[in-house]
């Protein structure tokens, strides 16, 4: 079913994405964004930062015959926390940075595409605000 294609192709359009606020001045930097399976970093949470994951879904095949193709269902998240007292401008604006680069775009190989997205605020931390984006995916692929 090739889900990690899913994953790779996800991700480079996460990393090739400029997570910007202030209106446009500032960019998030790598040290300030976790992702699933990255590294092991530790984040100044007195910043923005922001957290990547992608959670594949439901698969099922959709072809008959001897090429098998798939389809796969799935969900992205990114949770942006922002510091309590700097109100939550910020983290909106990195939100939809990255909105706007997701909502309705395909794979330059036509196999995935995001179809929905959400956006609401989370329960955050002591120190921060959340806000969060889910995006719904789904990609048609051959076994």
């Amino acid at each position: 079913m090739k889900i990690y294609m899913d994953i790779d192709t996800l991700n480079a359009k996460f990393w090739a994405t400029a997570l910007t606020y202030d209106e446009g001045a500032k960019t998030i930097p790598e040290s300030q964004i976790l992702t699933e399976n990255g590294p092991v970093q530790e984040v100044d949470e007195a910043q923005p930062w922001v957290r990547w994951t992608i959670n594949p879904g439901a698969s099922q095949r959709v072809t008959q015959g001897e090429t098998a193709l798939f389809k796969n269902l799935g969900t992205a998240f990114l949770e942006v926390l922002v510091p309590k007292g700097t109100g939550t401008a910020t983290g909106e604006e990195i939100r939809d940075a990255l909105i706007a680069a997701l909502a309705d775009w395909k794979s330059d190989d036509k196999a995935l595409h995001i179809y929905k997205h959400n956006a609401s605020k989370g329960q955050g931390t002591k120190e921060s605000h959340q806000l969060n984006a889910v995006f719904y995916y789904e990609s048609k692929r051959e076994a």
